[in-house]
C-alpha cells in the first residue's frame, strides 16, 4: 500500500513539474519575466510590475560601462569602486570580478531580454546550454547603456578573451621547452631559475640554470649568491 501511494506521489510531483514548465515556456514565449530587483543593479519594480531604472544603482552601471571601454581591466574596475566606497546590490563594498563581468555582458542594461538563460534540471539549476528553447525579447524595458556602447564592450571582451588565450598558448608552449622550467626556486629570493647559456670565447656553450634575479641585473651589481 505504501508504495502504491509513494508511486501515485511521484506521479503527482512529475505532473505538476511538467505543468509548471509549460507555464514557464508559455511566459517565455509572450515575452514576459519576472526579474527580482533585490539582486538586480540598476532597476526596480514598477506600479505594473515593469522594469524602472533606479538612477542611483543605473549611475554605477555606467561607470563601469565607461571605465571598462576606457581600456581599464575588470579587476581595476573592481579595485576602483571599492576605493570609492561604492557598495553593490548586496550592500557591501567589494566587488567581486565575475559580477562586473556580468553587468558588462548582461543585454538587459540595453533595454533587452533573453528568457530561459538557466533550467531547472533534478531539481537543480544549470544553465541553458541549448537543451530548452531561449526567447530574446528586444526593448522589453527602459535601456540604461546605449546600443552602440554595449556592442563595443562585447566586442573587446572578445578581444581580450582571444588575446589571453593567445598569451596562455605561448606560455603553455614555453613551459614544455626544457623539462625544468618553472620548477627550481632560488633559496634566497624565491624567483624561479632560467636556463642561461654560457659562452666562453672559443669554449663551447653550455647550458646552465640561474636565477632569474641575478640575471636581471647588471653584471656590476649581481649579488655574490
Amino acid at each position: 500500500m505504501l508504495s502504491i501511494l509513494s508511486s501515485v506521489a511521484e506521479e503527482e510531483l512529475v505532473s505538476i513539474s511538467q505543468n509548471m514548465r509549460w507555464a514557464y515556456q508559455r511566459r517565455f514565449k509572450n515575452g514576459q519575466s519576472k526579474i527580482n530587483t533585490k539582486r538586480f543593479l540598476g532597476y526596480d519594480k514598477g506600479k505594473n510590475g515593469n522594469l524602472v531604472i533606479n538612477e542611483e544603482q543605473a549611475a554605477i552601471v555606467r561607470r563601469i560601462c565607461k571605465d571598462y571601454l576606457s581600456r581599464l581591466g575588470i579587476s581595476r574596475i573592481a579595485k576602483g569602486l571599492k576605493a570609492d566606497g561604492i557598495r553593490n546590490i548586496s550592500g557591501k563594498v567589494k566587488w567581486a570580478s565575475s559580477v562586473i563581468r556580468e553587468i558588462i555582458r548582461n543585454e538587459k542594461y540595453v533595454g533587452d531580454m533573453l528568457l530561459q538563460k538557466t533550467i531547472t534540471k533534478d531539481f537543480k539549476k544549470k544553465r541553458n546550454k541549448g537543451e530548452v528553447s531561449m526567447y530574446y525579447v528586444k526593448d522589453s524595458h527602459p535601456a540604461i547603456i546605449s546600443r552602440e556602447d554595449f556592442k563595443k564592450a562585447q566586442e573587446l571582451m572578445v578581444e581580450r578573451a582571444k588575446s589571453k588565450s593567445n598569451i596562455e598558448g605561448n606560455r603553455e608552449k614555453y613551459l614544455k621547452l626544457y623539462t625544468l622550467t618553472g620548477t627550481i626556486e632560488c633559496g634566497h629570493c624565491g624567483k624561479t631559475y632560467k636556463r642561461h647559456i654560457d659562452n666562453c670565447g672559443n669554449v663551447a656553450e653550455s647550458a646552465c640554470w640561474i636565477c632569474s634575479t641575478y640575471l636581471g641585473v647588471s653584471f656590476r651589481k649581481r649579488p655574490s649568491f
